[in-house]
């Protein structure tokens, strides 16, 4: 079982890996640290045709259906997201510096 700490420092260490290996990996650590809180995150929109594509579709973002917005949001933000309009944004791997 993954805490924030932990969580916050894999994020880190993402920072170079391929766009797709990131997005993976955040999602993963996402939903580990949800389902500690009984929220079950589903992967909807584009991340999840590229997964069914094998990459012949990309995207640049992650798109969740999530029950418990509120706890997940506090989730979200104990990562170092920041809220921008309906967006959550990592000031580190945005798509302007490709990380």
């Amino acid at each position: 079982m993954i805490n924030l700490q932990e969580a916050r420092q894999e994020l880190l260490k993402l920072k170079g890996k391929p766009k797709f290996e990131r997005m993976l990996t955040t999602d993963a650590i996402l939903t580990e640290l949800l389902e500690q809180q009984q929220i079950r995150p589903i992967i909807v929109g584009g991340l999840s045709i590229e997964i069914y594509t094998l990459q012949q579709y990309t995207t640049h973002d992650i798109d969740l259906i999530i029950n418990g917005s509120a706890q997940a949001s506090d989730v979200i933000k104990a990562l170092g997201f920041e809220r921008t309009g309906k967006d959550w944004l990592h000031p580190g791997y945005t798509k302007e510096t490709g990380h």
